[in-house]
């Protein structure tokens, strides 16, 4: 039961972020295995755009599932915050992390999918079955979205699309609940 003194509105956007932030951290795991407390035990997660409501859920449930790691890219001035929501904070600049987290990382999510972002500057990180999760809506497909990653004068961008079609998925909860309801059990 939703409290007197918050708004639907306000408990709506809430259900929606952490639903959102709950598939995208437990991608790939199917129940009952998503629904134990340490179900994300060993794992290392990297959450871009942690401010957003999305990616603040993604880093409390991570946490609460037993992730052993979750990194989360802010500002300076953030760095306390993400500290404090249970998150290790790396700088904005990914060159200055991105190697050391090379192949360390089991799943990123991503909750800024419409920036523009160039998902191959944090694809490296991922390690070799890792995932890289997309939320929200999007103007374009994960196809779309890796060929607009990929440039044609690249020799191995045939292996690299199909790698990358592997690993990255794509999640909005309106769309999934409404047309692929058995990928949220």
């Amino acid at each position: 039961k939703v409290p007197a003194d918050v708004l639907s509105a306000q408990a709506v956007c809430l259900a929606e972020s952490y639903l959102s932030g709950f598939q995208a951290v437990h991608c790939g795991q199917r129940a009952p295995a998503r629904y134990k407390a340490n179900s994300l035990s060993g794992k290392s997660i990297l959450v871009l755009g942690a401010f957003t409501n999305v990616g603040r859920a993604a880093i409390e449930l991570a946490e609460i599932a037993g992730a052993t790691l979750i990194y989360a890219p802010c500002k300076q001035k953030q760095r306390r915050k993400i500290r404090e929501m249970g998150a290790t904070p790396l700088g904005v600049d990914q060159s200055e992390w991105v190697h050391l987290l090379q192949k360390k990382i089991d799943v990123i999510v991503d909750a800024t999918i419409d920036t523009g972002r160039d998902i191959n500057d944090y694809f490296g990180a991922l390690h070799d079955d890792g995932d890289y999760i997309l939320v929200g809506r999007s103007e374009e497909t994960v196809e779309e979205i890796i060929s607009r990653q990929t440039r044609p004068s690249n020799v191995v961008c045939s292996n690299l699309k199909s790698r990358m079609m592997n690993r990255i998925h794509s999640y909005c909860v309106f769309e999934k609940w409404e047309y692929c309801l058995e990928s949220c059990k």
